[in-house]
């Protein structure tokens, strides 16, 4: 079953300019957005947020899995909710449904670890969104499955602030 929205439908989660909600102070100036449903604990630091986008932008993610700057679209994946500890797998999983016209794909990305996420499952990726639109992705690892709605901008519609 195919499901198809109308362009201006697209409805991705706000980004977060408050801490870290999971527990690495270090973390706490990146901007961050919620999966769904909330109970999994899904949250995705954009390590990729430009500043001109401000505050209160809705989650966007540039195509191809590069900024215009040259650096990658990376995002830090964690399932923070308490029931998800230990539930999560060696990978994660990435399917992206384009809900404004045709288009798919496919990303695995390993889990990595460390103190800072209270033994939360995380996963470090670099999401390569094909095509300019509104794309939810599907997120599944072990026991834990979320999706998050992203925006997907060309880097042509995004211009470097430092070219000419």
């Amino acid at each position: 079953m195919r499901v198809e929205t109308s362009p201006g439908s697209c409805d991705p989660p706000p980004v977060h300019h408050t801490p870290y909600p999971g527990g690495d102070r270090s973390l706490d100036g990146i901007p961050w957005i919620e999966g769904e449903p909330r109970e999994s604990g899904l949250v995705g630091l954009l390590w990729y947020w430009r500043e001109e986008w401000g505050r209160s932008r809705k989650a966007r993610i540039f195509t191809g899995g590069v900024a215009p700057e040259g650096y990658n679209a990376k995002v830090l994946w964690a399932f923070l909710a308490p029931s998800a500890k230990d539930r999560g797998g060696s990978k994660l999983v990435i399917r992206g449904r384009r809900l404004d016209g045709r288009g798919r794909f496919l990303g695995s990305f390993a889990a990595i670890g460390y103190e800072g996420q209270r033994g939360a499952p995380s996963y470090a990726s670099i999401v390569e969104v094909p095509a300019p639109g509104c794309w939810r992705l599907t997120l599944t690892t072990g026991e834990l499955r979320a999706t998050v709605d992203l925006r997907a901008v060309d880097l042509a519609e995004e211009p470097s602030p430092n070219r000419d």
